[in-house]
């Protein structure tokens, strides 16, 4: 295939390397084009010179001359069918690595639409404990406020923490206000 994994994502990513292979193939095909076009200009010299070597039955410089001519452009045509099929070959070969990158993004896109949904789902059940939690919290301090009433009034009446209890409670509401101002900067 050419090239590893690691090897394409290190240099760009996978849409990086499919485009540099589609841009491979186009060059490819061109050049197949090219050779075509060349091979069917050997195969008319070759014909050519063939003609011209069963035409001559005259002098032996002269045939000598119009064979090699005749030899030489079949060289020529095998070595540009030969250059032509090499080309087709890596045109192939391009294009189904292209095909196997367009696969691989493929596969990674459904690889992170699923890690998406997987996270947005982790997102949601947090978002819901952490709502249950407040309301536990909200609960919580609601009942221990209420309670804490409670023991103020049963408490008030007794001589011996009147004077605590007023102290506490001065405090207390000493302490409210500044943190209300905190919470409100925060």
């Amino acid at each position: 295939m050419g090239k590893c994994r690691g090897e394409i994502l290190r240099d760009g990513g996978v849409g990086v390397a499919q485009a540099r292979l589609l841009r491979d193939v186009t060059s490819e095909q061109s050049e197949v084009a090219r050779l075509k076009d060349a091979v069917q200009a050997a195969e008319r010299a070759a014909i050519l010179a063939r003609q011209q070597a069963d035409a001559v039955s005259t002098g032996h410089d002269t045939a000598r001359a119009i064979f090699e001519r005749a030899g030489a452009a079949i060289a020529m045509l095998e070595a540009r069918r030969e250059q032509l099929h090499e080309h087709e070959q890596k045109a192939v070969q391009k294009e189904s690595q292209a095909r196997d990158l367009r696969r691989q993004i493929d596969e990674l896109r459904s690889q992170l639409a699923r890690y998406a949904e997987a996270l947005e789902e982790d997102l949601s059940s947090g978002r819901e404990r952490v709502a249950t939690r407040t309301r536990e919290g909200v609960g919580y301090e609601k009942s221990f406020g209420e309670l804490m009433q409670t023991l103020i009034t049963h408490l008030k009446a007794k001589p011996e923490v009147r004077d605590l209890l007023a102290e506490v409670i001065q405090s207390a509401s000493l302490q409210a206000p500044a943190q209300r101002g905190v919470e409100s900067h925060g």
